[in-house]
């Protein structure tokens, strides 16, 4: 599928559901679809070892709410809102090579600008998760086990600000190498992405599900 079409109809999706109240089963018609025309490409395991991550920050928000005030109706449309604007997303990045993606910014109709801080965005969201693991193994190999100590927690504080320096080392390689090539702010590929048929399947069902939630007040 078209990842600029995907784009397009998550912002729709996500501006449906992000306002709702009332949740009914035309709310998960989108995401339905988008299963289907994706079930070929998508890692089962994957998906759901992201969405569970994702998952554990919702549930401190959602911790908060009840500590502090009690409010199971919020709680609800929290998970309810979060989980399924988060399953669009999956189901849009997981079902992309980093190519194809970086393909289809490159011809969305946007800004310069915006395109070049969606595309850097992509790929040092990518590195970062990369140094992590770096980090990370380096610490399974000196038998380093997590605990609920000082030295825990040291140790944790000193992965971020370890990835956060090497972040400010890339960025600063990278502008340097942008420089030294004479960067104009554009990229160019050899070919443009394909539309078919799902994908205007997909814009026009999210588009009447958003025109749908709008007229009826959300």
């Amino acid at each position: 599928m078209n990842f600029n079409f995907l784009f397009l109809s998550l912002i729709f999706y996500a501006f449906s559901i992000a306002f709702k109240s009332n949740f009914t089963f035309i709310d998960i018609i989108p995401i339905f679809i988008l299963f289907i025309f994706s079930i070929r490409k998508i890692e089962f395991l994957k998906f759901v070892v992201y969405l569970l991550k994702l998952n554990i920050f919702i549930f401190f928000l959602i911790m908060t709410i009840y500590l502090f005030h009690r409010d199971f109706y919020s709680i609800k449309l929290i998970l309810i809102r979060v989980n399924l604007i988060i399953i669009f997303n999956l189901l849009v990045i997981l079902s992309h090579q980093k190519h194809e993606i970086f393909n289809s910014l490159v011809h969305l109709k946007i800004p310069w600008k915006i395109k070049a801080l969606l595309i850097f965005s992509f790929k040092y969201i990518d590195i970062f998760f990369s140094e992590k693991d770096k980090l990370l193994e380096t610490l399974k190999i000196r038998n380093f086990k997590s605990k609920t100590n000082l030295l825990t927690y040291k140790t944790i504080a000193s992965i971020i600000g370890a990835l956060i320096h090497r972040a400010f080392l890339k960025a600063q390689a990278l502008q340097d190498a942008l420089i030294t090539r004479n960067f104009n702010g554009k990229f160019y590929t050899l070919s443009k992405p394909s539309i078919s048929l799902n994908d205007y399947l997909l814009l026009i069902a999210t588009i009447i599900i958003f025109s749908y939630n709008l007229l009826n007040g959300m």
